[in-house]
């Protein structure tokens, strides 16, 4: 009797593990990019810039410009940093105090570059106090 239950006691753990946690927690996230910027005026040219994140945590479930207004929450984090050259590459992994968010490569310095802000959404609730920043501020 007990030799029967065991498989059916499996199923039914893996069946409320899939339900309780995404999928996407195991799996390596891939790169999603987006396009922040881009408008003209008489006096003024702001050239469109390519973000592109490589998450290898799994957790990420898009990237997108922030709009003006845009708050951080549990399931989206603004981020805003200084984009020197003509793009820029960010990586979230894990870390032993939970996350990492860096520039690859890291701008050491630079004269000319532009302030860029995305939300990177998540496909479950993240606490941003334990997400670490290592991006280029202008703070």
């Amino acid at each position: 009797m007990m030799s029967r239950l065991a498989p059916a006691a499996l199923v039914a753990l893996m069946v409320l593990l899939m339900a309780v946690t995404p999928l996407s927690a195991f799996l390596s996230g891939g790169v999603h990019e987006t396009w922040t910027g881009g408008y003209q005026s008489e006096s003024y040219h702001r050239a469109r810039t390519r973000v592109a994140l490589r998450d290898q945590t799994g957790l990420v479930r898009a990237v997108t410009p922030a709009k003006e207004g845009a708050v951080s929450t549990p399931w989206a984090m603004r981020v805003d940093w200084y984009v020197c050259g003509g793009g820029s590459t960010l990586i979230f992994e894990r870390s032993a105090e939970g996350y990492l968010l860096r520039e690859q490569p890291p701008t050491l310095s630079c004269f000319f570059g532009e302030y860029r802000s995305v939300l990177i959404h998540f496909w479950s609730p993240i606490d941003a106090s334990r997400v670490a920043l290592e991006l280029h501020s202008l703070t």
